[in-house]
């Protein structure tokens, strides 16, 4: 006996969960006559204290009256009877009442006909009254509608400013295409075509977007088309003076080895994506050749450029889908767009890979590129921002990555990095 004290005083967890188990299938067996009487039980797969948690959560309790409670639910309905039987008991009443009515009825007609034979005998004075007032009317009428038409022209520079706007009108008969409306479609010419590739059908569709998928439709605004785009030309290096150039770790190779850092300026990381460029601190090497750490908000408030050349997303290819990172896309440039209003933006298409690494992984290939750069070229308006595509000057003739010009299929040789050079000196816009 001893020994079971000890041992009941050494578990009183288990004790105590025993005896409420006890305890609640008591309560759970009383209640089965009453409270819980239409709760179905499967003694085989569940405890009968269950009765008593289902009950707490249902709200019914071992000593609950399942029959008052659905009398009590069935009393309103049983309430209206008396109503409707003394209505159909009052049959006197209803006869006052379509006395009344008809009494009412008499007097309206009587007041109706005293009312048309007063409009007949009006004086001409009254009808004169009348006119007067409602030609008054009518002037204040026409007098709104002037007053709002006068408003109107207020609104209009807002909305046709975009459109007159250019500070460059000199040298659009050189490099500009004018038109009288608005096209649906940017002329060729304006910005680069993206270059197609081979589908070695290693594609994964988790990070891919439906190919019927729709993206830029803006009429109004930033992305818009205009009635006027300037076209691409050549330009010499003095054309880069103060250009900023943003990427991951391909734009930090351009950087070193694209013999431009004495003109330009670029702000970098390894990995860095369209959804870090502005929470990172980046590596901004600038055109004297100093370089430190910095973020690109700060860049961009404290400095202004007149290009800006975008170079992101090898490293969002595993981050589904298309259109999720165009709609990064475009909220990346707004923003720079917003912080740099008189700067070019070149949004530059994403380099290929090679064949043997497109036609072997199933995120890292060349279709989901291709379906990207497709996305984020509709981004391009021909006025201020451009598409541009260099991978016409480094891949075959199935649009993959030349292997003589890559170690790893992804990066270039620091001797290859003058092709990109070159594609942009032939792919500028001059304004």
């Amino acid at each position: 006996m001893k020994n079971l004290k000890k041992f009941l005083k050494k578990i009183p967890l288990l004790l105590t969960l025993v005896l409420t188990s006890l305890l609640l299938s008591l309560v759970a067996y009383a209640g089965r006559a009453r409270g819980y009487r239409d709760y179905e039980l499967d003694p085989a797969s569940e405890p009968i204290l269950s009765l008593v948690l289902t009950g707490i959560h249902d709200h019914v309790y071992p000593w609950t009256d399942p029959d008052r409670e659905n009398a009590e639910k069935e009393e309103p309905q049983v309430a209206q009877a008396p109503a409707e039987s003394q209505e159909a008991e009052t049959p006197q009443a209803e006869g006052q009442e379509e006395s009344q009515q008809e009494t009412t009825e008499g007097g309206n007609e009587e007041t109706e006909n005293s009312e048309e034979a007063g409009s007949e005998e009006e004086s001409p004075a009254e009808e004169t009254s009348e006119e007067g007032e409602s030609s008054e009317e009518g002037e204040e009428e026409e007098t709104a509608e002037e007053g709002g038409e006068e408003e109107a022209p207020q609104e209009e520079p807002e909305e046709e400013a975009p459109e007159e706007e250019p500070a460059w009108e000199p040298t659009i008969g050189e490099h500009a295409i004018v038109t009288n409306t608005v096209l649906t479609a940017l002329p060729e010419g304006v910005c680069s075509p993206v270059v197609e590739a081979k589908d070695y059908g290693v594609a994964s569709s988790r990070y891919r977007s439906p190919s019927d998928t729709v993206y830029n439709t803006d009429t109004e605004g930033l992305f818009a088309y205009r009635n006027f785009y300037y076209r691409l030309s050549s330009v010499d290096s003095d054309y880069f003076s103060n250009a900023l150039f943003i990427g991951d770790s391909r734009t930090g190779g351009f950087s070193i080895y694209g013999n431009m850092n004495e003109s330009c300026s670029f702000i970098y990381k390894e990995s860095l994506s369209v959804y870090t460029v502005f929470s990172e601190m980046l590596t901004y090497r600038k055109s004297n050749g100093t370089s430190y750490s910095n973020t690109l908000e700060e860049i961009l408030s404290t400095n202004t450029f007149d290009k800006i050349y975008i170079s992101l997303g090898v490293n969002e290819l595993g981050i589904p889908d298309t259109e999720r990172y165009y709609d990064k896309y475009r909220d990346v440039i707004t923003r720079i767009h917003e912080m740099q209003p008189d700067a070019l933006i070149f949004i530059q298409g994403v380099m290929h890979v090679s064949e043997k690494k497109s036609s072997s992984d199933e995120i890292y290939n060349n279709t989901i590129i291709v379906e990207r750069n497709r996305a984020v070229s509709t981004l391009a308006n021909g006025w201020n921002i451009f598409y541009i595509d260099m991978n016409s000057e480094v891949c075959d003739e199935n649009g993959n990555l030349l292997p003589d010009l890559s170690s790893d299929g992804v990066h270039l040789y620091g001797s290859q990095y003058g092709r990109w050079k070159d594609f942009l000196m032939e792919n500028a816009i001059v304004r």
